[in-house]
């Protein structure tokens, strides 16, 4: 829907209302009423007639109730809580000075550090425990490897004292044939 303005008061005309009028140089004006255009006509100037919009603009007729709204409209600063941290420690920390900050970064560093530390020599006491747990099994492995050393050596001489002696010939007889009864 095209909302037009009337070309003397400044008032809104919605379709299918107002006056339309062309003059001779082919330039068209929309009325609101016969009465703006009886003024338009007479050639009023429409910032003397007090009740057009102009006249109200050039006085500033209307515009504080605008202003005292828009004033309401301003937002309010609130502070609230981040990360986990309440607003008295968000304000202290800022204004904390830069000596404070240095000490407490120093602090956790060292903290740090002792972390690292003490990873590093609980990593090597497991494998200090490691290394004792492998060779107690090695010496426990040590009677059952000699052991398996010996039946090795049994079955290697076993095996040469097969090869020492004569195979007999592995060609068989050859078998009698059975007689089949023959049936009368």
């Amino acid at each position: 829907m095209k909302v037009g303005t009337c070309s003397f008061s400044g008032f809104r005309l919605h379709p299918g209302r107002g006056i339309r009028f062309v003059r001779g140089d082919a330039h068209s004006f929309t009325f609101f009423s016969k009465k703006s255009q009886h003024q338009f006509m007479v050639r009023r100037n429409p910032r003397d007639c007090a009740w057009t919009t102009l006249f109200r603009q050039q006085r500033r007729k209307g515009t504080s109730e605008e202003v005292v709204k828009k004033n309401k409209r301003r937002v309010q600063k609130v502070e609230k809580g981040l990360a986990g941290l309440s607003v008295e420690e968000l304000r202290s920390r800022r204004n904390q000075t830069a000596d404070v900050r240095v000490a407490a970064r120093e602090a956790a560093i060292k903290m740090m550090k002792e972390r690292m530390k003490a990873a590093a020599e609980k990593k090597a006491a497991e494998k200090k425990k490691a290394a004792e747990k492998k060779a107690a099994e090695k010496k426990a492995a040590e009677p059952e490897k000699k052991a398996a050393e010996k039946k090795a050596d049994k079955k290697a001489q076993k095996a040469q004292k097969k090869q020492q002696k004569p195979q007999a010939s592995k060609v068989k007889a050859p078998k009698a044939a059975k007689a089949k009864p023959t049936s009368l």
